[in-house]
């Protein structure tokens, strides 16, 4: 299914920016804590089409996976990025797996690495302790949580040049 729905977005893919057309699919999160199994997904996911990109979650297991996959040159996507902490270790072993490649000679020109904050989640997690602290806080602050955490992953990146320009923040709404 994969391989059929990426080939939409061939046409772009074709036209030679490796961050156009991409097509993400996320590894399954059953081997969330073994690192060899998200490599072997990451690979079988990579084997789809040329413009796959990786979705692998950014615990311990898939942080080691992450710079693998990037060094086998598998496009991937850090994805359930919580923290700073989270967010730069991603990156460094994005990094790690780049420059490995590099001192092989190993061309990175079609890799799009990238990195997804959940910023919605941090306002979730405020909020709930929030309640159970019997804290009261102003319903607009909730949101500033999530955003303080995405500002500050990207003054670091794009002060260590961290994955170039390709830095995700996603938002999760919840009512």
């Amino acid at each position: 299914m994969g391989k059929k729905r990426s080939n939409v977005m061939i046409p772009l893919w074709n036209q030679g920016n490796p961050k156009k057309g991409r097509y993400s699919i996320q590894t399954a999160i059953y081997h969330w804590n073994n690192a060899d199994k998200i490599v072997e997904m990451a690979r079988e996911v990579h084997a789809c089409n040329a413009n796959m990109q990786v979705k692998i979650p950014a615990g311990h297991q898939g942080i080691i996976a992450m710079e693998q996959a990037t060094y086998e040159g598998i496009s991937v996507m850090a994805t359930l990025v919580f923290s700073v902490d989270q967010a730069i270790a991603a990156a460094e072993a994005i990094e790690t797996g780049l420059e490995r490649r590099k001192k092989e000679g190993l061309d990175n020109s079609q890799l799009n690495p990238m990195c997804a904050v959940l910023l919605g989640m941090q306002d979730d997690w405020i909020k709930a302790y929030a309640e159970q602290e019997n804290i009261v806080i102003h319903p607009d602050a909730y949101h500033w949580g999530g955003v303080t955490i995405c500002k500050k992953v990207y003054k670091i990146f794009k002060e260590r040049n961290y994955l170039k320009e390709n830095l995700i923040f996603a938002y999760t709404e919840h009512e």
